[in-house]
């Protein structure tokens, strides 16, 4: 803005400092040179050694785990004794005259019973830090129980709610 009255005279060159032109008298830092230090030693790599081998679970020792063995078997014995289960109804049924409603509660009851006792052995040979040898069968077993018992679960649901519904 400009008043009126008052010429504007251009500023000359030499009136106007530049932005990057240092001021006058002004000097450079100096700044210190860094001291040398005595050469440091480059570590030297370790000697060659030859990575400690990985023993294998049953070289280490220890007792074989048999109560997840026998879990195992028991689980074993009880999936053959299902696929045996229709003749066993048949006979029950038929030559001794019983409901099959009633041969069926009879299986299942079996089938539970047999389920409880593998989990008991197969919790029991989890928690066993004696024998580590062998302990993936135990484990296995109780995840085949707890399998087993939530596939009855659910089928017994699924039999009341389809009595429920029809």
């Amino acid at each position: 803005m400009s008043t009126p009255g008052i010429p504007q005279q251009p500023q000359s060159p030499s009136q106007a400092q530049p932005g990057y032109a240092p001021p006058q008298g002004h000097t450079a830092p100096q700044y210190q040179v860094p001291p040398t230090y005595a050469p440091q030693p480059q570590p030297q790599p370790p000697a060659w050694q030859p990575a400690p081998q990985p023993q294998a679970p049953h070289a280490a020792g220890g007792r074989v785990n048999i109560l997840g063995v026998i879990a195992l078997v028991i689980l074993l014995l009880q999936a053959l004794g299902t696929l045996f289960a229709p003749a066993f109804q048949f006979f029950l049924a038929i030559q001794i005259g019983l409901d099959f409603s009633l041969v069926s509660l009879i299986q299942t009851g079996i089938n539970v019973f047999v389920l409880l006792i593998a989990g008991a052995l197969a919790l029991a040979g989890v928690l066993q830090k004696s024998a580590p040898r062998l302990r993936w069968t135990a484990i296995g077993s109780l995840v085949a129980v707890c399998l087993s018992l939530v596939a009855m679960v659910t089928g017994l649901l699924g039999g009341l709610i389809v009595n429920l519904l029809y």
